[in-house]
């Protein structure tokens, strides 16, 4: 799982560079990695343009609980 941590005022091309450069990484090696949007507090950011990016969750005191709590849900 890659995670990437966004704030507001993100620039769209940053983040739709970090996706699609991993994703294509990925799909060379035929095992695209997860990727997951968190924030500081798990809210959605206001991306520079001024749309609503949700995010998967918040980044938490520990990565490693955000990452269990995130896992959970996916179930």
């Amino acid at each position: 799982t890659i995670w990437h941590l966004v704030f507001d005022g993100v620039s769209d091309g940053a983040v739709g560079i970090g996706l699609e450069v991993v994703g294509a990484a990925g799909r060379v090696v035929r095992a695209a990695p997860r990727q997951r949007l968190v924030t500081i507090d798990g809210e959605p950011v206001r991306t520079a343009a001024g749309r609503s990016l949700a995010v998967d969750g918040a980044l938490g005191p520990r990565a490693h609980d955000a990452h269990l709590a995130l896992e959970h849900a996916d179930q």
